[in-house]
């Protein structure tokens, strides 16, 4: 299921922007950019008082995110996208506590690591409520001739599923709406969550390297200047810029507990 699920996502999310390739590249980027304004205006509005960046960081990157998979787009100081990124916090940070678990098997039987799992089962059923909900308004308002966004594309595969007689067999036979549910909610949180804490890798390591950012913003106002934004087409043109973001990439941990890790040389 994991393969089949895995090559239906790239198709899909291919039509919806996310490719490198040809218009594509530039509906994804007129996504970004359009968040990045915002994000921009936002943060000249602390006029330079001490700030905590994540959650702007978050709010604008999950715009991205959901306008692709759930054509939705939160405002800040929105109530349910505080309390949902609350959730996905509060989820990593749990599963974090209990990572011996994935070891040492046996623990998960320990008194004070079973509260744990409690509170993460909680955590999931409280987010999976949150992607139901838009499942659900989606499935109300859903029009064949007017694919919106990724939720739409799988319920046409649900319809055409039960048009051939084969909606037994889609999801393995598995809860259509449970596994929307999981689907989103893993693009959600991989996508959100790794691309938030790669930028704050960025903003901290610059901090304590400002020859670096020097640099790279002495390039950015050689090659772009300060009357517009820069554009993936800059790319060629921005060497230290790049070589920058692929040091942070390089020594940023993005995702920790994901798999083992080692250098190569």
């Amino acid at each position: 299921m994991w393969k089949d699920q895995r090559k239906f996502l790239h198709e899909k999310l291919r039509s919806f922007g996310m490719t490198y390739q040809g218009n594509g590249r530039k509906v994804m980027e007129s996504k970004i950019m359009r968040e990045v304004e915002t994000l921009m205006h936002g943060l000249s509005m602390k006029r330079g008082a001490p700030t905590d960046v994540s959650p702007s960081l978050a709010m604008s990157i999950s715009n991205v995110i959901c306008s692709i998979i759930m054509g939705i787009r939160f405002h800040h100081g929105d109530i349910r996208f505080k309390r949902f990124m609350a959730l996905i916090d509060e989820g990593f940070k749990l599963f974090g506590s209990i990572v011996l678990i994935n070891f040492i098997p046996i623990m998960r039987y320990f008194p004070g690591l079973s509260k744990i799992r409690t509170k993460i089962s909680h955590n999931r059923m409280e987010m999976a409520a949150f992607f139901q909900e838009t499942v659900d308004h989606h499935r109300a308002t859903f029009d064949k001739n007017n694919i919106r966004d990724l939720v739409d594309t799988y319920l046409l595969e649900i319809e055409k599923a039960k048009a051939e007689g084969k909606e037994a067999t889609l999801f393995q036979g598995k809860n259509h709406d449970r596994q929307m549910n999981q689907i989103l909610g893993d693009l959600f949180s991989a996508g959100m969550e790794t691309v938030k804490t790669t930028l704050e890798w960025a903003v901290i390591l610059m901090l304590h390297h400002p020859e670096a950012a020097k640099a790279v913003q002495e390039e950015l106002d050689q090659i772009v200047g300060r009357s517009r934004m820069p554009a993936l087409e800059d790319l060629p043109f921005l060497p230290i810029t790049e070589a920058t973001i692929l040091e942070v990439l390089r020594r940023s941990s993005i995702v920790p507990l994901g798999t083992t890790h080692a250098t190569t040389r």
